[in-house]
């Protein structure tokens, strides 16, 4: 089978799995009426202080919205894509990467990219490459410039720089406010690690169907043009320490970052305040103990999921339709923190969301263009 075979065999595949997943969970649910269960816990220590960097965070997606830069030195390679994408499901659509020829390929995947601006293409795409895409805001319409070498170097820079922001945070809340693994969502055991994991896959699975088919609506009924600088780069220069370089930021960096700031700062401290209006308990300041004393049927709402996936959505806002799609992603990952109020299924479901795009980028768009 060609790549582009095997990509869209993936798609069915997944594409099934995922509608059967939704009908498997609307038969399956608890005590009250949800397919997962509630589980205790005390509110976050945390104020509004740490839930505003996220929202900072998403203002940089939308204050430095910028159209995407004209040109590049490898403009047939997006021409070759284009030709392979006709014919194909969804041909034209990208989200959240660059030019994707399928309309699922690449869609969905949440997180801005490191350096610049490609031109814009006909493909789906949805890979994040770095939180915020703060090194692609940097660098504007340079990525038609730089060469292998140097978009590497920008990638892992901000890559880093991501990861000891991230670092920093959690480091203040823990000597700040004595913060414990309960109040990180990290897990207490190896067998919950093991849950985690396999409740994050579930959730990857269950969020590619209403992602791709949005993304596929948009980009193909209503013709908005998808944008990503990672992918843009990625198809122009399709080089081995290119495409190392955009998994990592893409399928490693950006769903760390961007699920500590949305889910775990922001939407922690959301719910820590809907907490206190319907008089749930407080943690009280340096309490490492278990979340016990926490009502197990305590009221929950939608406003801090909402609010969260918005932000989150807005955070990719120079990424065509990404945002639209995006939105719904982010409901799913704040509905398994909601009920978990554990971190990592949701950068579980999120890696594993933008690894799948990345792999079908390439083996629809890239690999097709190239002749493999």
């Amino acid at each position: 089978m060609s790549p582009l075979e095997v990509g869209n065999a993936v798609i069915a595949v997944a594409g099934l799995g995922s509608v059967g997943l939704w009908v498997w969970l609307a038969t399956r649910t608890t005590d009250d009426g949800h397919p997962l269960p509630l589980a205790p816990r005390r509110p976050v220590p945390w104020g509004p202080g740490f839930g505003i960097i996220a929202v900072f965070w998403m203002m940089l997606g939308v204050l430095t919205a910028q159209a995407p830069a004209s040109g590049s030195e490898n403009d047939s390679i997006n021409a070759a894509a284009a030709d392979s994408s006709e014919g194909q499901p969804g041909a034209g659509a990208t989200d959240d990467v660059a030019p994707t020829g399928n309309g699922l390929s690449g869609n969905g995947l949440s997180g801005n990219g490191p350096p610049g601006n490609g031109p814009p293409n006909n493909g789906p795409s949805g890979s994040e490459a770095v939180g915020g895409g703060a090194a692609d805001r940097e660098t504007g319409g340079r990525a038609s410039k730089l060469s292998d070498a140097d978009y590497v170097r920008l990638t892992l820079q901000t890559s880093a720089a991501m990861l000891l922001l991230v670092a920093a945070v959690v480091g203040a809340i823990v000597l700040s406010y004595g913060g414990g693994r309960h109040d990180l969502g990290l897990p207490t055991s190896g067998q919950q690690l093991l849950s985690d994991v396999g409740l994050g896959l579930a959730a990857a699975l269950a969020v590619l169907a209403p992602v791709y088919l949005t993304q596929l609506a948009l980009t193909q009924l209503a013709g908005w043009a998808p944008h990503h600088p990672s992918l843009d780069q990625l198809s122009r220069r399709p080089t081995w320490s290119v495409g190392m370089a955009t998994v990592f930021a893409a399928a490693v960096v950006a769903p760390i970052v961007e699920e500590v700031l949305f889910r775990l700062l922001l939407q922690g401290w959301l719910e820590k305040a809907e907490d206190q209006r319907l008089g749930a308990l407080q943690a009280p300041r340096g309490n490492r103990s278990s979340p016990a004393g926490v009502p197990e049927g305590r009221p929950t709402g939608w406003a801090p999921v909402i609010v969260s996936s918005l932000c989150f959505s807005l955070a990719h806002f120079t990424h065509g339709p990404a945002p639209v799609a995006l939105f719904f992603f982010g409901l799913v990952l704040g509905y398994v923190y909601q009920r978990t109020h554990r971190i990592v299924p949701c950068v579980v479901a999120h890696m594993a969301f933008n690894a799948l795009s990345l792999s079908l980028h390439w083996l629809t768009i890239i690999a097709p263009a190239a002749g493999n």
